[in-house]
């Protein structure tokens, strides 16, 4: 997933009270994003999005929001961002 935004924008990872996956710059604009693929998110793993109005959670789930967190459905994010970057193999 970190590949994906590593070939468009600045990446970063942020390890604070709380993980966030990947967090991206675009613009002058940080984006946190954090991938959850399970049945049930927790609210204390939305801690560190939480802070940040522009974050984003790629789940499975369906909802457009969850614990006031901007959620959207993961495949089909990774459809909207394109094809995977070729990395080769060392």
């Amino acid at each position: 997933m970190g590949a994906r935004y590593l070939q468009r924008f600045p990446t970063f990872y942020i390890k604070a009270e709380g993980e966030v996956d990947v967090a991206y710059v675009a613009g002058r604009t940080f984006h946190p994003v954090e991938v959850k693929w399970t049945g049930q998110v927790r609210t204390k793993d939305l801690k560190q999005l939480r802070k940040h109005s522009n974050s984003l959670l790629l789940s499975q789930s369906l909802s457009n929001t969850i614990s006031g967190v901007a959620n959207e459905f993961l495949p089909l994010h990774l459809l909207r961002m394109g094809p995977a970057p070729f990395l080769p193999v060392c």
